[in-house]
């Protein structure tokens, strides 16, 4: 009975389940899983980026500055890091980690000279004893630079740390305080080059005169004193080393004392005969001097070629006059300027596009891609593109747009118009916004 009750109960029969497709767990958007992340990270205060954008606005450093300027950032990134381990930066050790940093430009010690003169409240200098190799009684005279914190952080403690938020500021306070170097010597080159450019108010200048060489103009900044070490007493005469001798009784060499005493009455001979010497006298030295031409002498005399002093004035007026609108322009007018400079090129790319395919309206991102193209100035896909918008809005009599399906068509609506009249209108529009 057994063996038949096992032969005849099977497997139990399985339930109907019913066919599900299979669905991944729902994920959670970054920005909601990384939001607290996004809320607690320091953000750039203002004042920085403020700073950034007035420095970055048009006032360009000579390459000597900016070699600078990326000297103090490298600079401080080390000294930063040594500040957080409570470590001394030293300046062996700057010099070699800002070896690998530069990729060959070595810190030396006029560079902190010069970063001193720039602004002094950044870093105090001082000289130590510092010790060869660890657990080493030979010792030698270093550099030690501290970072000045205490102007660039509102804690009140004896040891602050050096946050990337104290960098940021620190190196915008830094650039800033390079650009009256360059100033001073811009408003000489206007006052000696065009008096009739008022420079008084700074604020409204955005940048520099365009004829202004910052690299020629521009000399390089003074080197400031840095701590030097202890002079320890050196023995450059025989008279000293005899002194020290003589001050020892005790195991003095006679051969070595007379020696000495020959070398003293040789070298004070020596100092005689220079003294009798044949100077060269005052009344020898003739003082050339160059002979000063006043303005007056200038505007009298007769010009070269046979061009009149007043036509030369009206020329020098006209170009103070474009100098000074070109350094009070903001960045949007320069880059809608180029972009209106670019348009007689653009209309004749895109006629040509219409008349070589031989349609009435094609679709804007074909043109914007051939325009990009066949363009001299190498533009890419989304300059094109806002060039043609440019056109649109410029020139809508020639060219219009008319979407479909949510996708915008261009058509030319007066094929027949002749391109110089259209570049006489663009000339007219550049005319009014340049100002001259």
């Amino acid at each position: 009975l057994l063996k038949v009750q096992s032969r005849v109960g099977g497997s139990p029969t399985k339930g109907y389940l019913p066919t599900t497709p299979t669905k991944s767990p729902r994920k959670s958007k970054a920005i909601e899983q990384y939001k607290t992340r996004l809320i607690n990270s320091p953000s750039k205060p203002t004042s920085i980026i403020e700073n950034e954008h007035n420095f970055k606005e048009g006032f360009t450093l000579p390459y000597s500055l900016k070699l600078l300027s990326e000297k103090f950032r490298c600079s401080d990134v080390c000294v930063s890091m040594l500040h957080n381990r409570q470590e001394t930066a030293t300046f062996t050790k700057l010099k070699l980690s800002l070896h690998e940093m530069l990729r060959g430009s070595v810190l030396e010690l006029k560079d902190l000279g010069k970063m001193r003169t720039v602004n002094g409240d950044m870093y105090k200098f001082k000289q130590e004893l510092i010790p060869i190799k660890k657990r080493s009684s030979e010792k030698f005279y270093d550099l030690i630079i501290v970072a000045n914190l205490r102007t660039f952080s509102d804690i009140d403690s004896k040891w602050i740390k050096f946050t990337p938020n104290i960098l940021l500021k620190r190196k915008y306070t830094f650039n800033e305080s390079l650009i009256p170097f360059v100033r001073i010597h811009h408003d000489a080159f206007i006052k000696d080059n065009y008096p009739d450019i008022n420079i008084e108010n700074f604020s409204n200048i955005r940048r520099w005169h365009p004829k202004f060489n910052p690299d020629k103009c521009v000399p390089d900044i003074e080197i400031a004193e840095l701590p030097q070490p202890p002079k320890e007493p050196q023995i450059s005469n025989a008279k000293t080393v005899l002194d020290n001798l003589m001050k020892k009784t005790k195991g003095v060499n006679n051969n070595m004392v007379t020696a000495l005493l020959k070398t003293v009455d040789k070298h004070e001979k020596s100092k005689e005969n220079k003294l009798e010497e044949v100077f060269i006298s005052k009344e020898d030295v003739v003082e050339v001097g160059i002979r000063d031409i006043s303005k007056d002498s200038i505007k009298n005399r007769d010009v070269k070629g046979g061009i009149p002093n007043s036509l030369l004035e009206r020329i020098k007026a006209k170009e103070a006059r474009r100098a000074a609108i070109a350094m009070t322009r903001t960045t949007a007018d320069s880059k809608e300027l180029e972009s209106l400079e670019r348009l007689p090129e653009a209309c004749r790319v895109i006629r040509s596009i219409f008349r070589l395919l031989n349609r009435s309206s094609m679709p804007r991102h074909l043109i914007a891609s051939k325009l990009a193209d066949s363009h001299g100035s190498r533009l890419n896909f989304t300059a094109s593109n806002e060039l043609i918008g440019i056109t649109l809005t410029t020139l809508p009599h020639w060219l219009s747009e008319n979407i479909v399906r949510g996708e915008s068509f261009l058509r030319i609506v007066k094929p027949s118009t002749d391109l110089n009249d259209l570049n006489d209108s663009i000339t007219k529009i550049i005319v009014e916004k340049r100002g001259y």
